[in-house]
């Protein structure tokens, strides 16, 4: 079976890197595993709050947000916190 690209691939891939599988770091963000499979598929929003937040738990550095996560989505949500 194919895996299903997602829109934040790199993001999905240091996901999975730390914590195994999405459910456990849908625990630790205090999400529900659907909400962030929407997210990573690009269905729903990454607001600034869940970026950084995402960042303490993944261990990276803010300045590698734009790698994770799309430069354009990154600094829309930015302009618009």
């Amino acid at each position: 079976m194919k895996r299903i690209e997602h829109m934040y691939e790199k993001l999905y891939r240091r996901i999975i890197t730390e914590y195994g599988e999405l459910q456990l770091f849908a625990e630790d963000a205090e999400i529900s595993r659907s909400a962030l499979s929407q997210k990573l598929d690009g269905k729903s929003k990454i607001d600034v709050t869940e970026m950084f937040r995402w960042c303490q738990l993944l261990n990276v550095s803010p300045l590698e947000i734009p790698l994770l996560f799309d430069a354009s989505e990154t600094m829309r949500a930015v302009m618009s916190a």
